[in-house]
């Protein structure tokens, strides 16, 4: 058997289909084809996008503006949790097999670091 029969058996065992073929111009069709060497990348852009938001987050404490930076850090943890709730494949951000877990832990981290930047006084 070869490893497209085995692919398709896996498949039909359960239940998942085989995706649709992606449509469009040519350069579209390799940045969202999901299949190839760099898939597995692809899928990972809500991880992406908050750790973009985690980055500059931190940019933003080491000049000085922890405030900010705390609550930047926080709105990406906040996205994190958006990202468990509604996706249907999260990708990387899927920590844990239970769903109410990651969000717990998103959200709650989130609302913690936004709280903890409002709330404390100035020095």
């Amino acid at each position: 058997m070869s490893s497209s029969d085995l692919d398709r058996a896996r498949r039909a065992a359960t239940g998942e289909r085989e995706a649709p073929p992606v449509v469009g111009p040519r350069w579209w069709t390799r940045l969202v084809d999901d299949r190839g060497p760099l898939g597995g990348i692809r899928r990972q852009w809500p991880w992406l996008i908050v750790v973009v938001f985690v980055v500059v987050g931190l940019a933003l404490v080491a000049s000085r503006q922890w405030r900010w930076g705390a609550g930047v850090i926080g709105a990406g943890m906040i996205m994190a949790g958006v990202f468990r709730s509604t996706m249907r494949d999260p990708g990387i951000l899927a920590i844990r097999g239970h769903r109410w877990i990651d969000l717990c832990f998103y959200y709650g981290l989130g609302v913690s670091t936004v709280v903890f930047a409002v709330i404390v006084p100035q020095p």
